[in-house]
């Protein structure tokens, strides 16, 4: 199973970077509209934003559209040593954020966690999904350890069409599969089955 996750990681991780800046930047554009339309994101008033990592669906638009609107946003602060997240919360991703673990952008504050409770969605990044609901991430961990504390009904995948696979993704026992996945396509509600 390690060995096909890890095929499908290479995959997929280099289909993504096929993409150009303009088309990741289009692509992006469509799914937050998608993302907007969703009444679980309207109704939310604290929202989970994974900060965009090079060829990521980018999220920095997002962030800063939701906060506009008056939602309250926060990201994942990586603790390497538990090998866990926490959740901050941020008003300007320009001047909150910096680079941290593993170069991604991350809350220059580490005080005042928010309580995953509080949290009404969480937006899962992944390098592929499937039908199902299941993701393969980059393999550290984080997400599947963070997403226990929150209800299928929570999760919502962000993604470009093209990682979103027929195939069932080999699964261990404490992976969780999102609620619905959110690509430039169309919002999947992942079937049941598994």
């Amino acid at each position: 199973m390690a060995e096909e996750k890890k095929c499908l990681r290479e995959k997929f991780s280099r289909l993504r970077k096929n993409l150009t800046k303009r088309e990741r930047e289009q692509l992006s554009k469509i799914i937050k509209k998608n993302l907007f339309s969703m009444e679980e994101f309207k109704k939310s008033k604290v929202i989970m934003f994974f900060v965009s990592f090079k060829s990521e669906v980018n999220t920095i638009p997002m962030i800063k559209e939701t906060i506009k609107l008056g939602k309250r946003v926060v990201v994942p602060l990586v603790i390497k040593k538990k090998k866990s997240l926490v959740a901050i919360e941020i008003k300007d991703p320009d001047k909150d954020l910096s680079p941290g673990e593993f170069g991604i952008l991350e809350p220059k504050d580490s005080e005042n966690p928010v309580n995953p409770k509080e949290i009404d969605l969480v937006l899962v990044p992944g390098l592929v999904f499937d039908k199902y609901g299941y993701r393969i991430g980059y393999g550290g961990g984080y997400y599947d350890n963070w997403l226990k504390y929150f209800n299928k009904n929570k999760r919502i995948g962000l993604a470009f069409s093209l990682q979103v696979i027929e195939d069932k993704i080999p699964i261990s026992n404490h992976d969780l599969p999102v609620n619905k996945i959110v690509t430039d396509k169309a919002i999947i509600s992942p079937q049941k089955g598994i």
